[in-house]
């Protein structure tokens, strides 16, 4: 299988722990014989994930926790238009996709909203995300049906 894991890291700091998650699921996963393909900032400066390649396609946004993405930045907008752009051809070559830390993130609300239109385009593409980080509030872009195709928490 070809495996994509997006995350929008800048480095590779193995003190954040999403790092040494993703470092241990490409492990895993290319010991069973999985293509994996970690899609970070286009502004990555780390050593790289072992056993995965590096595709630095996403552009970087200013970090701001939205608490709803009705609330989002013209700026932030465009930008989730720009990364959708981006994703979704790259997408068709994965079997299955991986995010971190994304969906229920609100400084994250820019690629979750780029995921939800490249997704559309990819219907039939299995989508897992994993959550490290889960806010108090509720938001309201964190219902799975906002996302088509087949996304699994």
């Amino acid at each position: 299988m070809d495996i994509g894991i997006i995350c929008p890291l800048k480095d590779s700091d193995a003190s954040y722990s999403v790092t040494s998650v993703i470092k241990t699921q490409a492990a895993v996963l290319s010991h069973f014989k999985h293509k994996v393909t970690v899609i970070v900032n286009e502004d990555y400066q780390g050593h790289g994930i072992p056993n995965a390649t590096m595709l630095k396609i996403l552009p970087p946004a200013e970090l701001l926790d939205y608490k709803s993405k009705l609330n989002i930045s013209e700026t932030h907008k465009n930008l989730a238009d720009k990364i959708a752009v981006i994703l979704t051809p790259r997408l068709a070559q994965f079997d299955v996709v991986f995010t971190h830390d994304i969906i229920f993130t609100g400084f994250n609300l820019p690629y979750a909203l780029a995921i939800m239109v490249a997704s559309a385009e990819n219907e039939n593409l299995p989508w897992y995300h994993w959550i490290h980080s889960f806010p108090f509030a509720s938001r309201d872009w964190w219902d799975l049906r906002h996302y088509s195709g087949n996304h699994c928490v």
